[in-house]
């Protein structure tokens, strides 16, 4: 009845039995082994499927109806708080009803700051970071316990509060810190408010609000961000028994005086996030209404605009100053040259109206050899390993429809490889390339999707495993990885490489494998590409130039 199956036989039962005193100990083993908890799981899976099947949740509301629904949903929230899930929901926050109100609130905002920090870790997965001068927006109960995490980052930040008592605690909070750059509201004031924000955030407070609601708040969270915020925000998608109708809300069945739990179909959030033209990241199951159905914590980010413009001589272009900071400051292009002249280059990028980076390397050359299509219209391109970014702008100028940059090596360093280059020349070209600052190793499919060209250039040789940083390229890859390498041992005809120890190639330790044109060709078919040509053999000695198919 637990694991869903019969045991294997007697000598599994006997094994089970023998290390259980009485039978309520058998119970419990089988029922806590992971087995049968990753059956549980599949079992509620489907239920929530049929549950996103039925369509059981009517979000159609004529204005009229979704003002009422407003005025009914803060009234109850004034009246009655949120009812019992308020503390089941808890963020893992004890309270502790014999200390001080302020002993309380420096333990909610040590559990904000911890929150804020993770939260930081997970953007950084999609390139993006908050820095000093962000402004982060949130929503729901006890918005304030983000207020020392926001302090350490030297973020701006702007909290609606669904409980007046929040609201109360948010202003001791800030009295008593003696802060004065956030601001706090109620909620209520929330779709008339006018700042803008790079950061949207909103977990354990949709969940209160009827469907129609939910939906509208989180519009106007999006529709607050700036080009290239991003939105994060947790709602229920199931709950056991439930259902939604306005009209029925508002004649009164479904209003609960011990308070509410409310669910928005998935399918809604997605076609919110299209709509309102958010690039969705990320979808995550989250633990946030605990046993009473499932929630989802949402990632995404608003798609900045494609009308890419030069700047002239009179318009200041916005540039990163510092590395890792998205402090900005504004030049003419008598000041972009001189903060192109004042750090080194790897790639040589013409940033427009005669500013050119001085790179080492011939990019321009490279890009030649490479072969890659004139027209990249309404394909995907991943740059493993971009660092300055040339090839990651080339793309976007040939108009491929999304392009990420993803590099650490050449970006978490000192000097050329501090990243710096990459920022201020996506700045110079109001570029919309997404930066990702990950390893190759990290680069995960799953997580970051996959592309319909991949470029890995320059990396290859670079690889302690070459075999697996090949199949990851596979695993990313929906049409073709363009692969340029050092190569060696040419003259051998089986598949082979030679291994540099130390720095006995070109004086870098980062060099590790040259493989010979046979070995590249047997790894890539070795890992799933179906077709690996040879493009160019002789752009500069021991360099070549692959194209491998899926």
């Amino acid at each position: 009845m637990f694991l869903g199956r019969e045991l294997e036989g007697t000598a599994i039962a006997g094994f089970h039995i023998s290390n259980s005193p009485d039978l309520w100990d058998l119970i419990e083993t089988i029922w806590q082994c992971q087995e049968a908890q990753n059956r549980r799981l599949a079992d509620a899976m489907q239920t929530a499927r049929r549950y996103q099947e039925a369509d059981i949740v009517n979000l159609d509301v004529s204005p009229e109806q979704l003002d009422r629904l407003y005025q009914i949903t803060f009234e109850a929230w004034r009246l009655r708080g949120l009812g019992s899930y308020r503390d089941e929901f808890r963020r893992n926050t004890a309270r502790f009803s014999d200390r001080s109100g302020r002993w309380n609130r420096a333990h909610i905002l040590e559990a904000g700051r911890s929150e804020l920090q993770q939260l930081a870790t997970a953007l950084f997965r999609f390139g993006w970071e908050t820095a000093p001068g962000s402004v982060i927006m949130t929503m729901g109960p006890e918005s304030f316990r983000l207020l020392y995490g926001a302090s350490d980052i030297g973020a701006r930040l702007i909290g609606f509060e669904m409980l007046a008592n929040d609201l109360a605690g948010a202003g001791q909070t800030q009295l008593a810190e003696g802060l004065s750059s956030p601001s706090f509201h109620p909620v209520a004031d929330f779709r008339d408010h006018t700042d803008t924000a790079d950061l949207f955030y909103s977990v354990g407070g949709l969940q209160y609000a009827p469907p129609p609601i939910a939906i509208d708040i989180l519009r106007n969270g999006i529709n607050r961000l700036k080009s290239g915020g991003m939105a994060v925000f947790q709602v229920p998608s199931f709950l056991h028994e439930y259902s939604f109708s306005a009209a029925e809300y508002l004649a009164g069945k479904g209003q609960a005086l011990s308070g509410e739990l409310h669910a928005v179909p998935q399918h809604a959030v997605l076609n919110l996030l299209d709509d309102e033209g958010m690039r969705l990241l990320e979808v995550i199951p989250d633990a946030s209404i605990g046993i009473h159905g499932l929630s989802y914590l949402y990632y995404a980010r608003k798609i900045i605009g494609h009308d890419v413009q030069q700047s002239t001589g009179s318009v200041p272009v916005k540039l990163p100053i510092k590395k890792d900071n998205d402090v900005e400051q504004t030049l003419t292009d008598n000041g972009l040259e001189q903060m192109v002249q004042s750090r080194p280059w790897f790639h040589r990028i013409d940033l427009g109206n005669g500013v050119s980076t001085p790179g080492s390397d011939d990019t321009p050359h490279k890009l030649s050899a490479i072969a890659l299509p004139s027209d990249l219209s309404g394909k995907t391109v991943l740059d493993v390993g971009a660092w300055d970014g040339f090839f990651s702008f080339e793309c976007e100028r040939r108009r491929a429809s999304r392009v990420v940059a993803s590099d650490s090596y050449c970006w978490d360093g000192d000097g050329i490889q501090d990243g710096g280059g990459f920022r201020m020349a996506h700045a110079a070209l109001n570029s919309q390339v997404e930066r990702l600052n990950v390893s190759v190793e990290q680069l995960d499919p799953a997580i970051h999707g996959t592309f319909d060209y991949v470029l890995f250039l320059g990396v290859l040789y670079h690889a302690r495993d070459p075999l697996g940083y090949l199949a990851k390229m596979r695993s990313l890859c929906r049409e073709v990885t363009v692969i340029e390498t050092w190569v060696d041992g040419l003259e051998i005809e089986r598949p082979a490489m030679i291994f540099y120890p130390g720095a006995t190639l070109n004086n870098d330790a980062s060099n590790y494998f040259g493989p010979n044109e046979a070995a590249v060709i047997a790894m890539c078919r070795e890992v799933g590409f179906s077709e690996v040509e040879v493009v160019n053999r002789h752009y500069y000695p021991n360099r070549m130039v692959f194209h491998a198919r899926v």
